[in-house]
């Protein structure tokens, strides 16, 4: 499995991490912390060969525009260094990585999700961060809606550790739904994991309430090896 870990240093990020420990999702991973700086990027110095035939007399305000910009990236650097040091030590057995990158924090993260292509992408649901903060709602919002891979958005945890895991899964019949359950069916849940499959009828809709019911626990039911799961319980509650 390919995780791509979206992180600014923000509380809410820090949550999405400590949330990785109830996804359930195994030993064999591939993680990359991506940490983004929302800057603009002044031009580069001339000793850079890049844009030889601009004059050689650099501005005061726009040097100190560039060192501003390096300052950032190593701000996050660092950032993205941590958060990978902390989820390596919760899951030695990850390979875990990092990314730093400039410009728009929701571009940046689709973007590369659309190059990488990661089984899951996980975001912070709210970020406080000066460096740009790369989760103030509408940005893990654009992440969520626009990202062409499964999106987790964690939060601090509600429930005190060492409670039994409980699972709430929305099901409708649809092609997004069955990806759902069946991406749950293949993770890792520990033992007692508690599973409740809702689904609720909208009179607009044609739904077969009924077939949903089997399909669903046979989903649950089996890992990919046909082999029964006895560690979790499932109910099924029709609205």
């Amino acid at each position: 499995m390919r995780i791509l870990i979206a992180y600014d240093g923000s509380e809410g990020a820090d949550a999405a991490l400590d949330d990785l420990q109830g996804a359930g999702l195994g030993n064999s991973v591939e993680a990359i912390i991506l940490s983004v700086a929302e800057l603009w990027l002044p031009p580069p110095p001339p000793s850079s060969g890049v844009g030889e035939s601009l004059p050689l007399y650099t501005p005061p305000g726009l040097e100190g525009a560039r060192e501003h910009v390096a300052q950032a990236i190593e701000q996050v650097r660092s950032l993205a260094k941590d958060a990978s040091l902390r989820v390596q030590a919760t899951f030695p057995s990850w390979k875990v990585s990092t990314e730093v990158s400039t410009g728009s924090p929701a571009w940046e993260v689709i973007n590369k999700a659309d190059k990488w292509a990661p089984d899951l992408l996980v975001v912070g649901s709210q970020g406080r961060s000066a460096i740009g903060r790369l989760f103030l709602g509408s940005v893990s919002q654009k992440i969520l809606t626009e990202a062409r891979c499964s999106v987790r958005v964690g939060r601090k945890p509600t429930t005190a550790v060492g409670v039994p895991m409980r699972l709430l899964v929305g099901v409708d019949g649809s092609l997004g739904a069955e990806a759902a359950v069946q991406a749950m069916a293949k993770r890792e849940w520990p033992s007692g994991t508690g599973i409740s499959v809702i689904a609720v009828q909208d009179p607009s809709v044609p739904l077969a309430l009924g077939s949903l019911n089997p399909q669903v626990t046979d989903w649950i039911g089996e890992t990919d090896e046909g082999d029964h799961q006895p560690n979790a319980w499932v109910q099924t509650v029709f609205l």
